[in-house]
């Protein structure tokens, strides 16, 4: 099966509860950031164009997608580098490895077969009963996906935020002073 998706929409990030974090260290460079978040429904919509074969059934397709990943749950193994700008250290991201893993994964892939509703709706059903088998056929694309998603977002952060800014000193109540 050949699956392209474009025009991509993810909804309910807002959502998303950070269970873990690592690697924040004085020295950046030190140890590769961990990040992970829970999402309760990553809500997903894009085009898409797939060939293939599924049982009996050949596909040379184009249309609207919808999914919706529930119990969304995903970690981010991030390495940086340290660049300088007006005296302060911004991060820049140059690999960022996703793992995700979910409970549940329900998908309408409209237009599969225009010319039978039929057979679309059927095979919309069929998807959704064994969506376990489709998930991982399509994982290495949707990690590929999540790759280029997560890496702009966060590096569009990391270009706006100077890494020392992100973290409040602290009072240090032995010795009566702030630290970094």
């Amino acid at each position: 099966m050949n699956f392209r998706m474009w025009d991509n929409v993810n909804k309910g990030l807002n959502n998303a509860t950070i269970t873990h974090v690592e690697g924040f260290l004085n020295e950046p460079n030190q140890k590769q950031i961990v990040l992970t978040a829970q999402l309760p429904r990553l809500l997903h919509e894009a085009s898409y164009h797939m060939e293939g074969k599924f049982m009996l059934f050949q596909y040379n397709t184009t249309g609207r997608l919808q999914s919706d990943f529930q119990n969304f749950r995903i970690t981010l193994t991030i390495k940086t580098l340290v660049e300088y700008k007006n005296d302060k250290r911004y991060l820049k991201i140059y690999s960022l490895v996703p793992k995700v893993d979910l409970d549940r994964w329900i998908t309408w892939l409209d237009g599969l077969y225009k010319e039978n509703t039929d057979v679309t709706t059927f095979m919309n059903q069929l998807l959704n009963e064994n969506w376990v088998v489709f998930w991982n056929e399509l994982l290495p694309g949707f990690i590929e996906g999540f790759t280029k998603a997560f890496t702009v977002l966060l590096n569009k952060v990391f270009e706006n935020v100077a890494y020392d800014d992100m973290f409040l000193p602290y009072l240090d109540i032995r010795r009566g002073f702030l630290h970094d």
